[in-house]
């Protein structure tokens, strides 16, 4: 009797293992891959946040494409992964809402960084015309030489000015200069607007 008992416990455990090996094996298959896509997600996700800082300070226009070219790749590929999570995931319906989301804002900021890098070129290139401009006004005799380069001091002015009151200054000093007879030297303007 007592052997009948074991080899009823040892079929019934024998069958309790087979159907814990099944509920492994099915949470193997059902719950670790949405697991593993989730964090993977989370990863890429987190790589496209911390780019946002490299693409604010990039300084060259082939740097910031190849910046754009990189971002639209981890995003594709966070979109590839948050398609393939389950949709009875709670976690799976606001992530498309949360990856558009986030590529308008990298998509304003790639264009704002574009729109600077083009300001900074064109500022770059009023500089460099400027001072041709000063080398020709150092051949000019000297009366006409001297309300040129105030003109081109001021022009200056206009140029650095970090703002509007400070073109203001620049306006009120040369509305004075071309009032008066002798002119001003660039030391009168504001000192926050006058050129380093």
């Amino acid at each position: 009797m007592l052997s009948i008992a074991l080899i009823v416990l040892a079929a019934v455990a024998m069958v309790a293992l087979f159907n814990a090996k099944a509920a492994i094996q099915g949470f193997d298959e059902r719950i670790l891959p949405s697991v593993a896509k989730s964090l993977a997600l989370s990863e890429r996700v987190t790589h496209l946040a911390a780019a946002a800082p490299y693409v604010a300070e990039v300084s060259i226009s082939a740097r910031l494409n190849q910046e754009k070219a990189e971002l639209l790749k981890r995003q594709d590929e966070a979109r590839a992964l948050a398609a393939q999570l389950p949709p009875a995931s709670g976690s799976a319906t606001g992530i498309p809402k949360v990856l558009s989301a986030m590529q308008v804002v990298l998509d304003d900021l790639i264009e704002f960084k574009r729109q600077d890098l083009a300001l900074r070129e064109e500022g770059r290139g009023r500089i460099h015309a400027l001072s041709q401009l000063e080398h020709h006004i150092a051949d000019m005799p000297e009366r006409p030489r001297y309300a040129a380069d105030h003109s081109l001091q001021l022009l200056r002015v206009a140029l650095y000015a970090h703002n509007t009151l400070d073109l203001d200054e620049a306006e009120r000093v040369y509305l004075a200069y071309t009032r008066s007879d002798i002119g001003l030297p660039c030391s009168a303007a504001s000192a926050s607007c006058c050129p380093p």
